[in-house]
């Protein structure tokens, strides 16, 4: 079984979520925790590609 590689930061991620960090409010580390759980389960699924790694 592989290992799950944990993605904690995401330059582009970090971009899109900036501008509605006050919008979203006191939610925001729910929703953004959320997308890197998401971002790591499909890393994994994808092998970790490597042309995907850096967006």
């Amino acid at each position: 079984m592989t290992e799950i590689i944990i993605k904690t930061e995401r330059p582009r991620v970090e971009v899109l979520f900036a501008s509605y960090r006050t919008i979203i409010g006191s939610d925001y580390d729910g929703y953004r925790n959320h997308v890197y759980r998401t971002i790591t389960y499909a890393m994994h699924f994808l092998n970790n590609a490597p042309n995907m790694s850096n967006s």
